[in-house]
């Protein structure tokens, strides 16, 4: 668990707040003066701000609103450190709720008004002081997210600063938080060198907390390297500055440590005492890896003692809440790989624009050099050899029009590659919903055993798609093995519902020939969708791919209900509605296959039973 402290930097004037006053009274009380005050000004950009940070824990809903508005009222009145004061704030809401990509782009927001106002005010210490504060943010939300390098290099920014500004708590804290990302590294030693850095610090001022916190840590690395020993008196001492505080979570976390000590010593009566104490103060506060690590202890000392009820109830216990903390971890991968995504789709449509930006400026420049060159050209011409040079101007010209030609030429060729791109960075985000769409359903069953066994298929077909989300072409055995994936996990939501069968003509090698990939996912999605799903009894999806000529012939049939029943029990509404995924692939099949009318690019066929759709699209192999 870091420690986040944002220390205090304002922009605005505080009102005068009864320090005797508990946070939900402030809240109110702050609530009351914001429908009285009818000014609009910096005094009300700070309440706003202070009851959104009352709030960011208990009410993120009504936190956002205020700190919303508090952005609003701040961009109004042009006042850079309210709008940044706001973006810090809205950077710790998103991070409760876990929207990690919107707390990070909040913190970049936030270090970008900062700039804008010390550029105006010149008071560098106060940008240095409000910078480190969102590094700590920064620091938190990574290591919240396992992204641990990063996480690191953050803490270090702040440490930076707080070294140079001779502000020891927070060098302390962000040396304790670089300590927490190393243990999780599983680099404890290192781990531990950063704590002892932190405490020497944090003792000069007699900072509790701090040392509440990071010899609590220390401790938890003593016991990762089996120093029981050396843990002990560090776990002591830190759940004394704790009372000093009245501060319950680190305290928490060294009983826990004290009571995993003292079992290694087999001394079980001491070891119960604390791990039923780390149990019952973790419960209420969430503590999920204190509380399954107090239970496992527990489940030991009564198996030593031959109680095997309490033993088995303890033990069934810790293995709950360890299932819970492998769920919160795949939610976390999850998560990283969702930003990791949208980052890159960000990527790459930006990089789109400004490539075509770019080739459209040099194509306007190369026109008009070609332009004053002839111009240059044709007056010296004119004035010396009117007649005798014409014919030589005249090829000039042309061989300068040839050389536009062909610049033209790859300038298309740029702006459809680009355009490619953006449809395929388009057909992911669409492909990935709905496939999520189907684990939810599926999850909330509370079937464990086939929930783990369809978010490891899903987890495979999400490196895959991943994997081949830069890529225009693949080869097509990766591309079919992505399908089969999507059709596994398909029949897993839909057990008993249809079958499938993928057949490679044999004159095909599927590990040189190049296709697009996810170009047939949609078809099959239609068929299960359409075809399949309202069908009584059991359907079938046949997927055939052949060679025709210099084409490659790809086809999906089912024996659903067929198109006219289908279009029959949608509502009118869905109607009037495309297929996003069906109008992406007829683009991108018309930018492949260089042709102009994507309505031509797939053709569907009607059968006695079902429905059969075909695309054709160009034989391209590795070699």
């Amino acid at each position: 668990m870091p420690i986040f402290i944002l220390f205090a930097v304002t922009f605005c004037l505080i009102s005068t707040i009864s320090v005797a006053q508990s946070p939900s009274e402030m809240v109110d009380s702050l609530k009351k003066e914001v429908q009285k005050h009818p000014a609009q000004d910096s005094l009300q950009v700070n309440r706003l701000l202070t009851i959104a940070d009352g709030l960011a824990y208990t009410d993120l809903d009504e936190a956002m609103q205020y700190a919303n508005q508090a952005a609003e009222l701040a961009e109004k009145l042009q006042l850079y450190g309210g709008q940044a004061g706001a973006q810090r704030q809205k950077a710790v809401i998103y991070m409760n709720k876990g929207d990690y990509l919107n707390a990070i782009d909040a913190c970049h927001r936030a270090l970008q008004l900062s700039d804008k106002l010390f550029e105006r005010i010149k008071d560098d210490k106060g940008q240095s002081l409000f910078n480190a504060t969102i590094y700590n943010a920064l620091g938190a939300i990574y290591l919240d997210i396992e992204q641990l390098d990063k996480a690191i290099d953050n803490f270090s920014k702040l440490v930076t600063i707080a070294h140079r500004l001779n502000e020891p708590r927070e060098e302390a804290v962000g040396l304790g938080n670089i300590g927490e990302a190393y243990t999780r590294k599983g680099a404890y030693r290192k781990a531990i060198a950063y704590f002892d850095k932190a405490v020497t610090i944090a003792q000069k001022s007699n900072d509790y907390l701090v040392l509440a916190f990071v010899l609590g840590n220390k401790g938890v690395a003593l016991n990762f390297l089996e120093k029981y020993t050396s843990a002990l008196p560090v776990f002591e001492e830190s759940i004394k500055n704790a009372d000093q505080v009245n501060d319950v979570r680190f305290k928490t976390i060294s009983i826990a440590g004290l009571a995993q000590c003292y079992f290694h010593f087999n001394q079980y009566d001491l070891s119960e005492k604390y791990a039923k104490s780390a149990y019952e103060l973790a419960k209420p506060m969430g503590l999920i890896q204190q509380q399954r690590d107090a239970a496992k202890v527990l489940s030991m000392i009564y198996e030593k003692q031959n109680k095997s009820m309490p033993a088995l109830s303890y033990f069934k216990e810790s293995v709950t809440l360890n299932d819970s903390l492998i769920s919160k971890a795949k939610q976390l991968e999850l998560t990283r790989r969702d930003m990791k995504f949208e980052q890159e789709q960000r990527e790459i449509i930006l990089n789109a624009e400004i490539k075509q930006k770019q080739t459209e400026r040099n194509a306007v420049l190369g026109i008009g050099a070609i332009l004053l060159v002839a111009v240059a050209v044709s007056a010296f011409f004119y004035k010396s050899k009117r007649d005798a040079d014409l014919a030589t101007l005249i090829a000039f010209q042309k061989q300068q029009e040839a050389e536009y030609q062909a610049r033209f030429a790859e300038y298309q060729a740029l702006v459809l590659e680009i355009e490619n791109k953006v449809l395929r960075a388009q057909m992911n985000p669409h492909f990935i919903f709905n496939a999520l769409n189907s684990i939810s359903s599926y999850i909330t069953k509370n079937d464990s055993e086939n929930a783990n066994e369809y978010l490891a298929k899903f987890a495979e077909l999400m490196r895959l798609v991943l994997e081949n989300s830069d890529e225009k072409l693949v080869l097509l055995n990766e591309d079919l093995k992505a399908l089969r994936l999507y059709m596994e996990l398909e029949t897993l939501r839909l057990p008993g519902k249809f079958s499938f069968e993928i057949t490679v003509d044999k004159n095909i090698d599927s590990d040189e020939l190049l296709f697009p990939p996810l170009i047939l996912q949609p078809l099959v999605e239609n068929s299960i969708w359409h075809g399949i799903a309202n069908k009584e009894g059991t359907g079938k999806i046949k997927i055939v791919i052949s060679k025709e000529g210099e084409k490659m012939y790809c086809a999906v049939e089912d024996n659903g209900i067929g198109r006219k029943k289908a279009a029959s029990l949608r509502s009118p509404v869905q109607l009037g509605r495309k297929s996003m995924g069906i109008e992406l692939t007829k683009k991108r099949i018309a930018i492949y296959d260089n042709t102009q009318n994507p309505e031509n690019t797939i053709s569907y066929t009607d059968l006695e039973e079902g429905t059969r759709a075909e695309i054709k699209l160009p034989l391209t192999l590795q070699f």
